[in-house]
C-alpha cells in the first residue's frame, strides 16, 4: 500500500479502523413491547396475520405490509386518544388524514378479506385423536 503525501501509518490504520465500524439501526424487535405503545402494536400485527391466514401464510413482502400497518394503526389509535381526551393534538389534520389514507391503501394491497386458516387435520392426526378418544373411553 502506497502511503500518500502527508499521512502516517497510524492515520491510515485509524482510518480503516474506522470503515469498519458498524451502525446497528434500531427495529421494533429490538424494542421493549411492554409500554401501551408496544402491546396495542404487537396486538395489531399479530390480529392482521391472524386475519390473513397466519405467519405461515404469508410472503416477507407481506409481512412487512402489516408492520407498516400495526404502526400507522398504533399512531392514529393515539392521535385517537389525544382529541378524545382533549389534549393538543400532536398530528395536524392533514396528517391525520394522510396517515389513515397510508393504511387504507396498505390494508387494500393485503386484502380486506378475512382468510380462513386450513385446520383440516391430516389422516394420521384424526387416526391418532380417535385411538386416544378410543383409549380413554375403555
Amino acid at each position: 500500500m502506497q502511503q500518500e503525501a502527508g499521512s502516517t501509518p497510524n492515520a491510515e490504520r485509524r482510518l480503516r479502523k474506522r470503515q469498519r465500524v458498524k451502525i446497528a439501526l434500531p427495529t421494533v424487535a429490538t424494542l421493549d413491547m411492554r409500554t401501551r405503545a408496544g402491546q396495542l402494536y404487537k396486538n395489531t400485527r399479530e390480529a392482521i396475520i391472524a386475519d390473513l391466514g397466519g405467519r405461515d401464510q404469508l410472503s416477507r413482502a407481506e409481512l412487512e405490509l402489516i408492520e407498516r400497518c400495526a404502526g400507522l394503526a398504533t399512531r392514529l389509535s393515539a392521535a385517537d386518544a389525544e382529541l378524545l381526551s382533549g389534549k393538543p393534538q400532536s398530528l395536524a389534520a392533514g396528517e391525520y388524514a394522510t396517515l389513515c389514507n397510508s393504511l387504507a391503501r396498505t390494508l387494500t394491497v393485503l386484502g380486506l378479506q378475512r382468510r380462513q386458516k386450513d385446520v383440516t387435520p391430516t389422516l394420521r392426526a384424526y387416526i391418532d385423536a380417535k385411538a386416544h378418544q378410543g383409549a380413554r373411553a375403555a
